[in-house]
C-alpha cells in the first residue's frame, strides 16, 4: 500500500483516533499524536505506513497503560502483566514499559516507599508481610529490603496495629485480651513473641486509661 494522503478526519466515535484517506479512500486509522505528523498532500510509501501502524499500535498501548496508571500506581512486573492480558505481544509491552520507565511514570523504588509509608499510617502490619505484600507485585528483593530498613522497629510496628483494634476487645478479661491481641498480631506477621509481648503491654496501657 502506498498512496496520497488526502484526508485526516478526526473520528466521530473516538476523537483520539484519525482516519487516514489515501487517495481520497479510506486506508487506516492512527492515534491522533502518531498522526500529528501527517499533512494532506503528503506521499507516503509502504514501508512509512507500516512504520506508522506500529507507532500507532505502540501508542495506543501506552495510552492504555496511562489509563491503568490513573486508577492506580504499579509496579513494572504488573503493568507488563495486565497489558500482556489484554493480548498486546511481549516486544510491544516491553518497548511500552521502557518508555514509562523512562518517563517516570512506572517507579519501583517510590511505589515500594508509598506501600511501606501507607502500612504504616493506616494498615500496622509486620515487616515480613510487607516484604511478602511487595514481593507478590514483582517488586525487586533488593528493592524491598531496602525500604524496609527504614519502616522502623518491629515492636513499635505491633503496638500501632494493636492499638488500632485494641478497643474490640475492651470488655474482655485479661487472659482472653491478650490471646486475641495476640492472634491478631499473628496474623498481621509478627513473630510469637512480639504478639504476647505486646499485647500484655496493650493491655496494661488500656487498663490505665480506664482507671484515669
Amino acid at each position: 500500500m502506498a498512496g496520497q494522503v488526502t484526508g485526516l478526519v478526526v473520528q466521530r466515535r473516538n476523537p483520539n483516533r484519525v482516519s487516514v484517506y489515501l487517495d481520497g479512500e479510506y486506508a487506516f486509522g492512527l492515534h491522533r499524536i502518531t498522526a500529528a505528523w501527517l499533512r494532506v498532500g503528503q506521499q507516503l510509501e509502504a514501508d512509512q505506513i507500516d512504520d506508522l501502524k506500529q507507532k500507532d499500535l505502540s501508542e495506543v498501548i501506552y495510552q492504555s497503560a496511562l489509563r491503568l496508571l490513573n486508577y492506580r500506581q504499579r509496579t513494572a512486573v504488573e503493568m507488563t502483566n495486565r497489558l500482556l492480558k489484554k493480548g498486546y505481544e511481549s516486544d510491544q509491552v516491553r518497548e511500552v514499559i521502557d518508555r514509562l520507565l523512562q518517563n517516570h511514570l512506572l517507579d519501583d523504588q517510590q511505589f515500594a516507599e508509598d506501600w511501606v509509608r501507607d502500612r504504616k499510617a493506616f494498615h500496622p502490619r509486620s515487616k515480613r508481610l510487607m516484604a511478602y505484600e511487595m514481593m507478590n507485585k514483582g517488586l525487586d528483593r533488593e528493592i524491598v529490603q531496602t525500604v524496609l530498613v527504614n519502616a522502623g522497629d518491629e515492636s513499635l510496628l505491633a503496638e500501632a496495629a494493636a492499638r488500632r483494634s485494641m478497643r474490640k476487645w475492651s470488655g474482655m478479661e485479661e487472659k482472653e485480651f491478650i490471646t486475641h491481641c495476640a492472634a491478631f498480631l499473628g496474623r498481621k506477621g509478627f513473630a510469637a513473641g512480639i504478639s504476647f509481648s505486646t499485647a500484655r503491654a496493650i493491655w496494661k496501657e488500656l487498663q490505665q486509661e480506664m482507671e484515669q
